[in-house]
C-alpha cells in the first residue's frame, strides 16, 4: 500500500483522482510515513535528544 501511495502521490493526475475519491489525505499520509521510514533505514533519522547538550 505504501509503494502504491507513493506512486499516486508523484503523479498529479492520480492525486486529483484520489482527491475526487476523498482519499488524498490517506495517500499523502502513507507516502510521508514511507519517506520517514526510508530515512530511518538509511540512518538519517535522529532522535530528538541527539546532539543536545544539557
Amino acid at each position: 500500500m505504501k509503494r502504491a501511495s507513493q506512486q499516486i502521490a508523484r503523479d498529479a493526475a492520480r492525486m486529483r483522482e484520489a482527491d475526487c475519491e476523498g482519499i488524498a489525505h490517506q495517500v499523502r499520509n502513507f507516502a510521508q510515513q514511507a519517506d520517514k521510514e526510508r530515512g530511518r533505514e538509511n540512518g538519517k533519522g535522529l532522535d530528538r535528544d541527539e546532539g543536545l547538550d544539557r
